[in-house]
């Protein structure tokens, strides 16, 4: 047996700690609302099928705990809680429940962004009521992702401007208050979806490496509503943030909104197709080949660095590495690991 150096014993405690966690992957992020997006904002992406993701964010006052799950590959929906502290009138705070759906219209290809639509606390008391158009395209082999979109209610209330809809029916261009009293609370509003004005958003994330994500958008959302009754201070529509994925489930993200609120989240992903502890329905490892075949694939027993490079190779399509290969008279000496 090889000797079991510090460095070594690192490598196979931390192999035994995350060996569930298959390699990482670039992926799509999510939002301070719990759904796929930027910061605030919505994004045209989805997350994987099937998967629950619990969001907690931490804002100025305001804290939201959002669920979302993933219906189908392209339908989400998000139960959402959040509390506004000394949000009424009476100094009161606000327990919100709220619900959002959120569909892919289409799929990216490489000539055409993706699609979707959104609707934002589409049954609750409508504080953070918003409906939403919006388009992505990733760049850079996925590492550049660029987003825009087109919002009506709160994600038009910077920049807003006349609806476009109006070309269809003028009543288009009126919102009518979605929440006139608690007795309203969990009613779907249908009168007001698309209506009033309506402002652009976007941003850009750029994936710096397989862990960590810088965001930046323009958001048309002004918190309004925080600003007047929570001394919410916001100076800018542009918000920035930063996304580090602890783990492949563990992701950590910190942001800057409205040029003046620092706020923090995490989000933890279930994903029903990447099990923690193996199913027993994996893939075989390769059979050994006996030496009487290595003269017939032209491999010798005394190339060492072949030998090496090949093991290598075999190792990493297991998901493993290796950390070191000698071979002394019959014996070979092999030291692992699990890059995850």
């Amino acid at each position: 047996m090889s000797k079991v150096t510090p460095s070594r014993l690192r490598t196979g405690v931390f192999g035994c700690l995350f060996a569930f966690v298959p390699g990482f992957a670039l992926a799509d992020g999510l939002s301070s609302y719990g759904t796929p997006g930027l910061i605030d904002l919505p994004s045209a992406t989805t997350a994987g099928d099937g998967s629950l993701n619990f969001t907690t964010s931490l804002l100025k006052g305001h804290t939201r705990n959002s669920l979302h799950f993933q219906i189908t590959p392209r339908l989400s929906g998000v139960f959402r809680y959040s509390i506004l502290r000394e949000y009424l009138s009476s100094g009161d705070d606000l327990k919100d429940r709220s619900f959002d759906v959120h569909y892919l219209l289409s799929k990216e290809t490489a000539s055409f962004p993706a699609l979707a639509i959104g609707l934002r606390d589409f049954g609750g008391t409508g504080i953070f009521a918003s409906e939403y158009f919006v388009a992505t395209k990733h760049f850079l082999d996925n590492r550049l992702t660029v987003t825009a979109g087109l919002g009506w209610g709160r994600l038009a209330s910077h920049g807003g401007f006349e609806n476009p809809l109006t070309v269809i029916d003028e009543a288009f261009g009126i919102r009518p208050d979605s929440f006139s009293g608690i007795e309203d609370t969990g009613r779907v509003a249908l009168n007001t979806f698309f209506r009033g004005d309506a402002a652009l958003f976007g941003g850009i994330e750029y994936q710096v490496n397989d862990r960590l994500r810088l965001v930046a958008e323009y958001s048309s959302d002004a918190y309004v509503d925080e600003v007047t009754r929570m001394e919410f201070d916001y100076n800018t529509p542009f918000n920035f943030g930063v996304n580090y994925k602890a783990t492949k489930n563990l992701t950590l993200n910190g942001f800057v909104i409205g040029g003046a609120q620092l706020g923090f989240g995490v989000t933890y992903v279930i994903d029903p197709t990447s099990p923690r502890y193996p199913g027993g329905i994996e893939r075989n490892t390769p059979p050994l080949r006996p030496q009487s075949d290595f003269a017939s694939l032209g491999w010798s027993l005394d190339d060492i660095d072949g030998a090496r490079s090949r093991l290598a190779a075999g190792l990493t399509g297991q998901g493993l590495r290796l950390e070191s290969y000698a071979l002394e008279g019959t014996t070979a000496r092999i030291v692992l690991s699990n890059p995850s």
